[in-house]
């Protein structure tokens, strides 16, 4: 090797050592990095370490200096914060489309990223709590449908549930679905591809870790106005669970402890009507589904619908079939 190789080698070596393993708590001292260097089998004494440093800094790989009985050095170019690393891990963690092999190795990189010495302490509080999907073709699922949006290709795919058993399902006995993609949303710690479907004119979902034997599609995406327009946060907003139904203007009743949950669900920014018994009232666009019926259900006798006088029926019809067949199955008993 030539001279000039090997003081490029050795600079790189030094840079990778400090930053894997140097922080402003846990600098590294001259004789610790020369060790690490010839366990590398590159030679280096106190005074070239020196220079190779002010090399360093002199093109803009800045290494930080603190003086003690020997000199010890560090880099400081994490880009993440603990607390944030911490919050990607968490959301790794409890993605339940991540199977748990994947989370293991997104979390290991993820906890790298704070440099060796807080690497254990982030792992270390890892623990789950969420119930993993275990299909390991979500992430080449992803990829094939970002290289699809990006090229303006449509996709097809077969599409599967699973029995009591736990086997796979396939959907239309196996046949393939061809759709435009539109986007990834995240719900509910499940991960959908949202799509335009040619044949119904329709927004679709369908969960990525369902999604098998994908392919790109020699068709071009058809441009329609409702992918164009695509609000992530405002279709979130009106779809339940990501179920999807006719949206409705609805008009809802409920009682004032209930502010923040509608905040929550509906944003900040919506318009409450305050009443003089003791409820508010406000009106929204949502997907009118079971899903969302359920979740009025949550609430009790806390919150009514109001309008339209359809909607309030259809749900009226919910809550009575829910009746009826817990009464059926008591007479059966």
């Amino acid at each position: 090797m030539s001279k000039e190789n090997f003081q490029k080698i050795k600079l790189l070596k030094i840079w990778e050592i400090l930053l894997k393993d140097s922080d402003k708590e846990h600098p590294l001292d001259t004789i610790n990095i020369i060790d690490r260097l010839a366990k590398q089998g590159i030679s280096c004494d106190r005074k070239t370490l020196y220079n190779d440093i002010k090399e360093l800094n002199k093109h803009g790989y800045k290494v930080y200096k603190k003086r003690s009985r020997r000199n010890m050095y560090y880099t400081d170019l994490s880009e993440f914060s603990v607390p944030e690393l911490r919050i990607l891990i968490d959301a790794v963690q409890s993605a339940k489309f991540i199977s748990e092999q994947k989370t293991d190795e997104l979390v290991d990189k993820i906890a790298n990223l704070a440099g060796s010495y807080r690497a254990d302490t982030l792992k270390n509080g890892v623990y789950f709590d969420t119930q993993k999907y275990n299909n390991e073709a979500v992430f080449h699922n992803i990829k094939m449908i970002d290289e699809a949006i990006n090229t303006d290709k449509k996709v097809s795919f077969r599409y599967f549930d699973y029995n009591e058993d736990g086997d796979i399902v396939y959907r239309k006995y196996g046949a393939r679905y061809l759709v435009n993609p539109v986007a990834f949303v995240l719900n509910d710690d499940c991960y959908y591809l949202v799509c335009y479907n040619d044949k119904y004119r329709n927004l679709a979902n369908f969960r990525i870790d369902r999604i098998s034997d994908i392919m790109i599609e020699k068709q071009r995406i058809e441009v329609v106005q409702c992918a164009i327009n695509f609000d992530i946060a405002e279709y979130k907003r009106k779809a339940f669970l990501m179920y999807t139904g006719q949206e409705t203007e609805i008009e809802i009743e409920f009682d004032k402890s209930l502010i923040d949950v509608m905040k929550d669900r509906f944003g900040t920014a919506i318009k409450i009507k305050g009443l003089d018994n003791g409820k508010c009232r406000l009106t929204t666009s949502v997907q009118i589904s079971p899903v969302f019926f359920g979740w009025c259900t949550n609430f009790g006798v806390k919150l009514s619908i109001i309008k339209p006088l359809d909607v309030r029926n259809q749900y009226i019809e919910f809550i009575k079939d829910i009746i009826d067949n817990y009464e059926d199955s008591l007479e059966k008993q």
